[in-house]
């Protein structure tokens, strides 16, 4: 599913909040998942997203390959008999900033390390330590967020190339419990936002284009979703 909003719209919005756009749509998608879900108010596990973090502004690398960590935010739903859209912009508010500083990062990464250097992790054949990796993930790294949210950034691409280049899409993988995730991404007009995932239910996203709505952003939503579940 992939959603449009005029940055002429969304940006002022931001702005009057005295957030980034990131913070917002992090506090909009969290909304989202407690809305649309009505036992999420009464469950015991916190509505969290991963929030992935570029390493490179901290560390100088060249290489092609992923190089991040994720800041995991959210709320307890059961902190309050029912929480509004307000209520997780306050639960929110400088929490982004305050998790993804170079201090935050460089603790998580130390504690990678330290693990892929501990004497008798090493020891382990590598095809064990593969399976007990994909098994920590699944029973401890999946279960630790709700989904994930991308933003990455405005798209920038070289003049010769942005002439031929009517649209770009984003598709996060799935993971065995996240089956739902979402990219922003913005270029000179718009905003994009990218649903992927395996779930045929649309709850969430109307609950999230919705709320945009709500604030007075116009939005446009385009789906390719065959027999979705819930009211488009």
């Amino acid at each position: 599913m992939h959603g449009q909003v005029p940055l002429e719209d969304i940006l002022p919005i931001v702005k009057a909040r005295g957030l980034t756009v990131t913070d917002y749509l992090l506090s909009v998608y969290l909304y989202a998942f407690y809305a649309a879900d009505p036992r999420a108010r009464h469950s015991r596990r916190p509505v969290q997203i991963s929030v992935p973090v570029s390493l490179r502004q901290f560390y100088p690398s060249e290489s092609l390959r992923n190089f991040s960590l994720f800041a995991v935010l959210g709320f307890d739903p059961r902190a309050k008999e029912r929480f509004s859209f307000e209520d997780v912009l306050a639960a929110t508010r400088g929490k982004l900033a305050a998790a993804t500083t170079r201090e935050e990062m460089h603790a998580l990464l130390c504690g990678s390390v330290s693990l892929m250097n501990n004497p008798v992790f090493r020891l382990i054949p590598n095809a064990l330590k593969r399976q007990c990796m994909k098994l920590g993930n699944l029973l401890v790294g999946e279960r630790t967020s709700t989904s994930v949210l991308s933003n990455l950034g405005r798209l920038a691409l070289p003049p010769c190339l942005a002439a031929h280049v009517e649209a770009v899409e984003v598709v996060l993988g799935e993971g065995p419990r996240k089956r739902l995730q979402c990219v922003a991404l913005s270029d000179e007009r718009l905003l994009h936002l990218y649903f992927s995932g395996s779930t045929r239910a649309t709850d969430v996203q109307r609950a999230f284009f919705t709320q945009l709505a709500g604030e007075g952003a116009r939005v446009r939503v385009e789906s390719n979703i065959r027999g979705a579940e819930g009211n488009p």
